[in-house]
Parts: C-alpha cells; sequence; structure tokens
C-alpha cells in the first residue's frame, strides 16, 4: 500500500512495477519502486505546459515553490483574488486548481505538502 501511495494511486503504474518484480525476481521492491518513480518523473508536465496554466494556477505553483503550506486562508485568498483580478477566490477554486494540477502531474501531495513534480530533462 504505500508503493501504491508513492505512484499517487496509480493502477497503470502499479501493474507496471510488478510486472517488472515477476519478470525479473532477483529485484527489490525498493529498487522497482524507484525506477517506476523515476519514470513517473519523466513524463511529469507533459500534458500541461506553463502558458495551459490558468493564472490562479500559476499562482498556486509559486506558492508552493516558495513553500507556503496554508493555501486556504482568507488572507491568502483575498491576496490571490487581487492577483488575478477576480473579485473572490473560494477554497474550491483552490481546490480546483490543485486537483487539476495533479491530474496532469505538475504537482503531488507528499508527506501532506504539496510538491512541484519536475522533468530530468526536456525535450
Amino acid at each position: 500500500m504505500p508503493a501504491f501511495e508513492k505512484l499517487q494511486r496509480s493502477p497503470a503504474a502499479m501493474r507496471a512495477m510488478i510486472e517488472e518484480l515477476v519478470l525479473d525476481p532477483v529485484k527489490s521492491l525498493p529498487e522497482v519502486l524507484e525506477r517506476q518513480l523515476q519514470r513517473q518523473q519523466q513524463v511529469s508536465i507533459a500534458a500541461l505546459g506553463w502558458e495551459d496554466l490558468a493564472r490562479l494556477d500559476r499562482l498556486l505553483l509559486l506558492g508552493i515553490a516558495e513553500g507556503r503550506q496554508q493555501f486556504y486562508e482568507t488572507k491568502y485568498r483575498l491576496w490571490l483574488a487581487e492577483q488575478t483580478g477576480s473579485q473572490s477566490i473560494s477554497a474550491s477554486q483552490i481546490q480546483s486548481s490543485f486537483k487539476k494540477m495533479q491530474r496532469n502531474r505538475v504537482i503531488a501531495q507528499l508527506a501532506n505538502q504539496w510538491a512541484l513534480l519536475h522533468k530530468s530533462t526536456r525535450g
């Protein structure tokens, strides 16, 4: 279950990992898990480019990069509204933005914190 969590609950990634273990039983679980995580990183941000992100998404990514932990507090949501030219930003808008970026492998939630996913090389 911890390996499944690390793979962002991806059945396809888990299946690939299991197949690799079955085909080469000499390999250890941590070794195969690390290789699968590296594969996932290599394709991260492939679905969404910076220019595809909404202003709110970009501001939230900046917050993650700066190490922000509190994304839903009123003061921060007022600042986000000001920066986006909106009257207000709701907690559900922030949550939707996070879900979209997580689904598109731009960010991941690791140890109860949001983290940016990086590609090791850009093609």
